[in-house]
């Protein structure tokens, strides 16, 4: 990892807390690394994306500039983090840079992360759990409302227990009627 391209990230870094890129006219990170630093498109994707996980993830941020991770093993995780994968990422971190510490070929390090990223997208791939049960509620436009569900029986045992417990009264809607009625 060359020191200019750690000092660059470091720029960059400090730069993403505000956007500070917008000053010089710069539409994004990448956009200001092209215009000022003179790097290729890709590169400066690559150095923008690296970037903003630093800024994101401090633990990330610390293995880049203490140097644990080498420059091509951030690259490496890097390449593998999409905006999908990013938030396994956030709970791996720790994980996959204590793996860097423990390989010293950067291919190894390479194949850990690929790796990584492919039990990440099995996980996406699962469809989503759908709970056995389900609760609406909707306010009436004059007060009151309505309560539609499809509850476990646990659940249902929960809210009755809940609902019997709440007493406010009698309804003051209601109570006049049941008068009337007792009159009659």
């Amino acid at each position: 990892m060359t020191l200019e391209r750690l000092g660059l990230l470091g720029r960059v870094v400090r730069l993403h807390s505000d956007s500070g890129w917008k000053v010089s006219g710069a539409r994004t990170a990448a956009c200001w690394l092209k215009a000022y630093a003179g790097l290729s498109g890709a590169e400066a994707q690559r150095l923008a994306k690296m970037a903003r996980l630093a800024a994101t993830y401090p633990e990330f941020a610390d293995a880049v500039f203490s140097r644990h991770l080498t420059w091509s093993q951030a690259e490496s995780l890097v390449q593998w983090v999409s905006e999908e994968r990013e938030p396994a990422f956030a709970e791996m971190i720790a994980t996959l840079v204590g793996q860097a510490g423990q390989l010293a070929d950067p291919d190894d390090f390479a194949t850990v992360v690929r790796h990584w990223a492919g039990l990440v997208d099995q996980e996406l791939a699962k469809p989503p759990r759908i709970q056995p049960h389900s609760l609406s509620l909707s306010q009436g436009l004059f007060g009151g409302g309505e309560i539609h569900g499809r509850l476990s029986e646990s659940s249902f045992l929960t809210i009755a227990a809940a609902l019997e417990a709440f007493d406010s009264g009698p309804d003051p809607a209601i109570a006049p009627q049941a008068e009337l009625r007792a009159v009659s």
